[in-house]
């Protein structure tokens, strides 16, 4: 008999980042790495046409070996057990375990948090999804306190959240690195370290080499962790970098599409813990959402501007849209009469400024405009003064559309359209957090009656019902 014809399928753990199948087992195990991608086919007279294709994310072809993330194990063993496939794995994931339990000083764990975690003390690795404002961060330093002497890593993707988590780890820690806003790492003085935490930005981590922290640290966290969704990314480069055996992500959101959903689970693992936001509302923890939905005035004269083109109706439809424009302030004005707090989300810059230009000429109010040129100084001072209720009205960017928590925030105004389902439950987000003042927060929305702006709108209003916000 063929040997090769008896060889047995093995799946060897080769480290906490990369697997390899051999042929035999990758061929069983393809079904559970499939997923569906979008390809373009060239016809007749040079048309092209979209072509639905199956593909896996794992190396190699038929025939042939293939490396697989490792975070994805668990859902092969499921996969082989369900199907009787007797695959054997071979090889162990290097395990530090805790040595305490989850402790900050000054700080009750909420039931939910301390089931978070309990359950990350067992897991080695994991994805926790906990809405924005139910104290995710709280979970990720609970995390780095239950062990002693390890070097820790936690990763964001914006200078906000850089600042807000460097300012709460001091809170709870004395060794704490910061890396990115201005701030560089410093590995020849910390290379001996024991019990050191680094905080830093993506964009500035990418650019250390491998060779500074690939074996540094024992455990890695990665705040808003949707990012980290492919291999050739930042995040990719530098996970995949990583040897560090505890790696955790937190997130509100997850992502939508097939490939970036099974590559974030290939870095991360399965999800371990999770808090949807019903559950956060009955326990008083996240605010009740009242939707607001604004018609816009149509203008026959625009769609002819515009020429069906989408740059144009956003430009027109949106940005410059006066009429458009001028129904916010009405929500702007209503609101601040009523004595609330509004941060109104922005998508392009131009738009920020149009409307901070009509407020202080309009309304009489001066508003701060938070966007990725506003110095870091600034952005906090303009974040202190929200939390303190100083402050009663700002417009803010993409740059807070994640992560950035004001509690006392009342109405948010989603300015900007669009209508990817992630984005607008982000921008809802800065206000979700409960106070002692308020268990409610308002979204203004706007029904935009144009070709493109129009389709977006009923997107956004579908993402509201399945929230169960309408």
């Amino acid at each position: 008999m063929d040997k090769s014809a008896m060889k047995k399928p093995v799946v060897r753990i080769l480290d906490t980042v990369h697997c390899r199948a051999n042929k035999e087992a990758r061929k069983l195990i393809l079904p559970a790495l499939a997923y569906k991608s979008v390809a373009w086919k060239r016809g007749a007279f040079g048309r092209r046409s979209e072509k639905t294709v199956k593909q896996h994310l794992i190396t190699g072809r038929q025939g042939t070996t293939g490396l697989f993330l490792t975070g994805l194990l668990p859902r092969i063993k499921k996969h082989c057990r369900k199907r009787g496939h007797r695959v054997k794995f071979i090889g162990r994931q290097e395990r530090i375990r805790p040595v305490k339990p989850a402790k900050l000083k000054g700080i009750v764990f909420r039931p939910d948090q301390l089931k978070a975690l309990r359950t990350a003390a067992k897991k080695a690795r994991g994805r926790i999804i906990f809405p924005t404002g139910s104290g995710k961060t709280l979970i990720a330093l609970g995390i780095i306190s239950m062990f002693d002497k390890i070097n820790s890593l936690f990763l964001c993707h914006t200078t906000d959240l850089l600042n807000q988590s460097a300012e709460e780890a001091k809170r709870f820690f004395k060794n704490v690195v910061i890396g990115g806003g201005g701030n560089k790492v410093e590995w020849k003085r910390i290379e001996q370290s024991k019990g050191v935490i680094v905080i830093a930005t993506i964009q500035s981590f990418v650019k250390y080499p491998a060779l500074c922290y690939g074996d540094f640290f024992d455990l890695v966290i990665v705040d808003e962790v949707h990012h980290a969704n492919a291999k050739k990314s930042q995040y990719g480069k530098v996970i995949q970098s990583l040897l560090a055996p505890r790696r955790y992500g937190l997130t509100a959101t997850t992502p939508t599409k097939d490939v970036q959903s099974l590559t974030n689970e290939g870095f991360f693992g399965e999800v371990i813990a999770q808090l949807t936001e019903k559950e956060g509302q009955e326990a008083g923890i996240i605010a009740n959402v009242d939707i607001n939905l604004v018609p816009v005035p149509y203008n026959t004269d625009l769609n002819q501007k515009c020429r069906g083109n989408y740059k144009n109706y956003y430009k027109y439809g949106i940005v410059q849209n006066r009429q458009r424009n001028i129904c916010i302030l009405k929500e702007v004005k209503q609101s601040l009469k009523s004595g609330e707090q509004v941060l109104i989300i922005v998508e392009a810059i131009k738009h920020g400024k149009i409307l901070k230009k009509m407020i202080k000429r309009r309304l009489h109010k001066k508003c701060d405009f938070v966007h990725g040129a506003t110095d870091r100084q600034k952005r906090m001072e303009v974040k202190k003064l929200m939390k303190s209720g100083k402050l009663r009205l700002a417009i803010a960017s993409r740059v807070w559309k994640e992560g950035i928590n004001i509690p006392s925030l009342n109405h948010i105004i989603n300015a900007c359209g669009m209508k990817e389902e992630k984005a607008v439950i982000q921008a809802l987000g800065r206000g979700l957090r409960t106070t002692k003042d308020k268990d409610r927060v308002k979204l203004s929305d706007f029904l935009d009656p144009y070709k493109y702006l129009a389709e977006h709108s009923i997107l956004r209003i579908q993402v509201y019902a399945k929230k169960g916000w309408l």
